[in-house]
């Protein structure tokens, strides 16, 4: 884990030094992670309503909120 922490902090630091805005450099790491969180969940809320026809979108936003990078 402490590997991947240090991935990500060399390709913030990489988007800084070109003047590129991440939302981990703009908020943290926690604080973007809980945001990540918040937002797939409210999607997967939101695709709810369709059942079965939304599986593939639910399970993208499941996927990319799981994702390690």
């Amino acid at each position: 884990r402490s590997t991947r922490l240090a991935l990500q902090a060399a390709l913030v630091a990489k988007d800084a030094g070109r003047n590129k805005g991440t939302l981990v450099g703009i908020l943290g790491l926690e604080a973007a992670r809980s945001l990540r969180d918040e937002l797939a969940e409210e999607a997967i809320a939101a695709l709810a309503r369709f059942g079965a026809k939304a599986n593939v979108l639910t399970e993208a936003a499941r996927f990319t909120a799981s994702r390690a990078s």
